[in-house]
């Protein structure tokens, strides 16, 4: 199933006005896939997308006895019906909002979840389901970064970087040290964060005969990260943030004002507003201090991320907010981490749509561990399975709801 979001012109001009259509292919199509018209993107894009995250942040549990508004699912889900008669399994490609979208919390007429009727599975493209699956992976190598300490001097920072020394990690610092996300003064300091999550997944792998490296407080390093070469499993357990764009500054007297505070912290390019923090981002992130010669910044760009090794690398957890966020691009996808990811080289990215809780995400990452490794479910249906656990706690869907899980 492929998403299209698409201006909409006439014989010799655009319209300006945009329309969604669905692309099905199944066993049963021949010559062409069947195109299913949903309609106008302004309307799609309104009512229907508010009462999703209005479903999302107010039904508790999954069970509510209260009919909540289903325009989200008449509006997306309901053309698609006719098409998928005997059908449980879907790979599907999102376009537009849909990428704002997790499935496994979109609510059906019959009060259930559409991952209730479905197994739906999320695709970079669906070009990936012709591709040559790669082999199975034999290394047992992963890398766990999480719970960093923000506030950290920058001599501070230079000890961490002595412990954990590598040559690849010289060659970080002395090519990205005063790079990246240049702007300060952009937030408040981060809030600081548990290791259990880190910790726990680092001796569940360690049982199943895995060989992680954890980082952790002041070793929890942007440089880390940008070391890596491949491990199977990197997992990253930080503060996330997708800085939304705005709009260009006023002209005062035929002269383009001085932006504001916040406008000069949104770069125009999406990629380095999409972001992870890492030890001592609190630096330049909330004090507006720029990193010197001898430490990086403590943020990871998607523009940066696009350098990681990552070849070889099976899966890439964020298990921070609002990682899966970008600038959609109307056929292009997302512009952000998720995109960054992939062309440095994962196979698959856990991802998170929007603001998550702490406690409900190492409950929800532990379990997918759990499932994926001790229950040796493949990783979609680990997911899935780690989310009806929290569900059937009767946690809000704004808990568990917004981790999506893309690609192979």
């Amino acid at each position: 199933m492929e998403f299209l979001r698409f201006a909409v012109s006439d014989s010799k001009h655009s319209t300006g006005a945009s329309a969604y259509v669905a692309l099905v292919v199944t066993k049963r199509s021949t010559d062409h896939p069947t195109l299913v018209t949903l309609g106008d993107a302004k309307t799609l894009e309104g009512e229907p997308l508010q009462e999703f995250y209005q479903e999302v942040s107010i039904v508790q549990g999954a069970d509510s006895a209260v009919a909540p508004a289903r325009s989200f699912y008449d509006a997306f889900w309901k053309p698609l019906e006719p098409t998928l008669g005997g059908i449980y399994r879907i790979y599907y490609s999102p376009d537009g909002v849909l990428n704002q979208v997790a499935p496994a919390v979109v609510r059906a007429p019959d009060l259930r979840l559409v991952s209730d009727h479905y197994d739906v599975r999320l695709v970079f493209s669906t070009r990936d389901l012709v591709r040559p699956r790669p082999a199975p992976m034999s290394s047992k190598t992963a890398v766990l970064v999480g719970a960093p300490k923000f506030g950290m001097s920058e001599l501070e920072q230079q000890s961490a970087l002595s412990s954990v020394h590598t040559a690849s990690l010289d060659q970080h610092v002395a090519a990205t040290g005063s790079q990246g996300f240049r702007l300060g003064n952009c937030g408040q300091p981060w809030t600081a964060l548990d290791d259990t999550e880190v910790v726990e997944i680092g001796k569940l792998l360690v049982q199943h005969g895995w060989n992680p490296a954890v980082y952790t407080d002041q070793n929890a390093l942007k440089a880390v990260v940008a070391g890596v070469k491949g491990p199977r499993i990197l997992h990253l357990a930080t503060h996330g943030a997708f800085l939304p764009d705005l709009a260009p500054p006023d002209l005062v007297a035929g002269k383009q004002a001085a932006p504001p505070v916040e406008q000069r912290c949104r770069p125009r390019d999406p990629m380095l507003r999409s972001l992870l923090a890492f030890a001592g981002a609190d630096r330049l992130w909330a004090e507006g201090i720029p990193p010197s010669e001898k430490v990086d910044s403590g943020i990871l760009t998607a523009a940066e991320a696009v350098g990681l090794n990552l070849q070889g690398t099976e899966l890439v957890v964020l298990s921070a907010c609002d990682t899966g966020l970008g600038s959609e691009v109307s056929g292009e996808g997302v512009f952000g981490l998720r995109r960054a990811l992939q062309e440095a080289g994962a196979q698959s990215i856990l991802m998170s749509l929007w603001k998550v809780p702490s406690e409900q995400t190492t409950e929800l990452m532990t379990a997918f561990y759990h499932h994926w490794l001790d229950d040796r479910m493949d990783k979609h249906a680990a997911l899935s399975k780690a989310q009806d656990d929290l569900r059937n706690l009767k946690q809000s869907p704004n808990y568990w709801g917004g981790f999506v899980l893309v690609g192979s």
